[in-house]
């Protein structure tokens, strides 16, 4: 997942919510980053329930989806943007008017070559290793991703049913992933969804792969059941919206 993709689960709606204790789950996580001189690390902590999902990553920031929309809180900065469907698809539609505005400066033959090229086709497919590992106190299987030909992913997933409140937890990754349908987010939020449908498990470790080098591993470290009050999913009193910014948004 690139950096837009990552940036796209964000953070709370501002409604008065009573602060109800529902049955959740938590998931903590460890990342490490490869691709510096010494491994860095740092600790991702997730709490889904109901439909939602809240989680607090490094510097601070917390992401969070609910009611079809993802925000992003800065607590620094004491604010929030909201991501959704309608905003992601006024992007790609500003998008494609600056790209269509660029052509048509273009020399008539190059108009029509940029036109006749095709996009390159996309070949992702999931294999299992017959290989195990242990995360989280269970045993897992590792599943290897290839994209034309290229191993870029790792996963060592475990069943659903063996991991507390794992249905609710890709009834979570479901929701988040039709949401975004038809947008430019929906391709990696769709892999996800079918790969743990494909996979018949939850990763409990994934590892990310550029060049044939590893460069990022994020292995899950606890996962419980927890209460997820409705407070944890709400912005706080005294955050003000921040806008995308851009042309007519």
């Amino acid at each position: 997942m690139n950096s837009r993709k990552a940036g796209l689960i964000a953070l709370a709606v501002a409604i008065a919510i009573p602060s109800l204790a529902i049955a959740g789950t938590y998931t903590e996580s460890l990342a490490t980053n490869h691709m510096t001189p010494q491994a860095q690390s740092h600790t991702m902590k997730l709490w889904t329930g109901n439909g939602k999902f809240r989680m607090e990553m490094q510097g601070g920031v917390v992401q969070i989806f609910r009611d079809q929309a993802i925000y992003t809180l800065n607590p620094a900065g004491k604010s929030y943007s909201k991501t959704d469907k309608a905003t992601l698809d006024a992007m790609t539609q500003q998008a494609n008017e600056a790209t269509k505005k660029l052509e048509e400066l273009l020399p008539p033959e190059q108009r029509g070559k940029r036109k006749s090229q095709s996009k390159p086709q996309l070949d992702r497919t999931l294999k299992p290793t017959g290989r195990t590992e242990s995360a989280i106190g269970q045993t897992c299987k590792v599943w290897d991703v290839i994209s034309n030909g290229t191993k870029v992913q790792e996963m060592c997933v475990v069943e659903v049913a063996k991991l507390p409140n794992g249905k609710e937890l890709v009834a979570t990754m479901q929701q988040v992933s039709e949401a975004f349908q038809g947008t430019v987010a929906s391709a990696g939020m769709a892999d996800m969804w079918k790969d743990v449908q494909t996979m018949n498990g939850y990763p409990v470790i994934t590892r990310m792969y550029m060049n044939g080098k590893l460069f990022q591993e994020v292995k899950t470290t606890a996962i419980r059941s927890a209460d997820t009050p409705e407070t944890m999913f709400a912005i706080p009193a005294g955050y003000k919206e921040q806008k995308m910014t851009g042309p007519d948004l």
